[in-house]
């Protein structure tokens, strides 16, 4: 974690051709600095460090929606979607949690048509339990033709299948959704193991990648917690971890259900 903190502070020093573009990566990574001291029982500076991005942030949406709104182009509403997702993971690091909903809701209301705003929102707020909140983004989605059928597929898998861990009833609408998908690829395969016709065995079988490896093993793993196994859950999840596919919301997932447990829904 030292080390960590260390190339997150070098990082911060470097700067980028483009002013905006440095300005929302030291953000970040003020954030992910923050976490990594976080990690490693600091809470003051990783405080200070959650604060600082926070201003950055604010900063830049301040910037963007100035005195009187207006209307806003798409790369203002790209930087203001992460602008307002991240402050919301930095609201809720600072235990402001009414905040940081109200901050995820507007970063899905400013830039309803990108993938990766619901996505992050969505995969953040299941792992914290906000399973309804994680709902109404999630049916959003599903909703905007500007949205591709492969964020669409993983985001319901996930609702489904944190659902089903929780012991909640599943969305009906995210079922159906599951049930009707027709195709080859692997997020085909993976909406038929969720939905039951397709095994685990028959499913990791088709797993020839690393990448799908995590994913198999993450899926089993809230499969395993709605089954009331919490071990073997947590069997696959160190999997998830083992297979360093860093980059996937799986690990990130993964590696928040590993250290904090299964929330309880709310």
């Amino acid at each position: 974690l030292a080390e960590a903190e260390k190339y997150f502070e070098d990082a911060t020093r470097i700067q980028l051709d483009n002013a905006l573009l440095t300005h929302k990566t030291h953000a970040r990574l003020r954030r992910l600095e923050g976490e990594a001291k976080l990690a490693a029982n600091q809470p003051q500076p990783a405080q200070r460090l959650f604060r600082s991005a926070l201003g950055h942030w604010q900063n830049l949406i301040e910037r963007h929606l100035g005195p009187s709104g207006g209307r806003l182009d798409e790369g203002a509403r790209v930087d203001l979607g992460l602008a307002f997702s991240e402050r919301g993971r930095l609201f809720y690091h600072l235990g402001e949690k009414d905040r940081a909903l109200a901050s995820f809701e507007q970063a899905v209301d400013v830039d309803n048509e990108s993938a990766n705003v619901y996505a992050d929102v969505i995969a953040f707020l299941l792992t914290r339990g906000h399973y309804t909140a994680a709902l109404d983004a999630y049916h959003r989605a599903l909703g905007r033709d500007s949205v591709e059928e492969y964020y669409k597929v993983y985001s319901t898998l996930w609702i489904v299948l944190f659902a089903r861990a929780l012991h909640l009833v599943p969305d009906p609408l995210a079922l159906r959704y599951l049930e009707e998908l027709q195709g080859s690829q692997w997020q085909h395969e993976l909406s038929r193991y969720v939905t039951g016709t397709l095994g685990f065995a028959e499913l990791f079988a088709k797993a020839n990648t690393r990448g799908k490896r995590a994913e198999a093993f993450f899926y089993e793993a809230l499969s395993s917690y709605g089954r009331n196994e919490p071990e073997r859950a947590r069997a696959y999840l160190e999997g998830v971890i083992k297979t360093d596919m860093l980059g996937f919301f799986e690990y990130d997932m993964a590696r928040h259900l590993l250290t904090n447990g299964l929330p309880p829904a709310r």
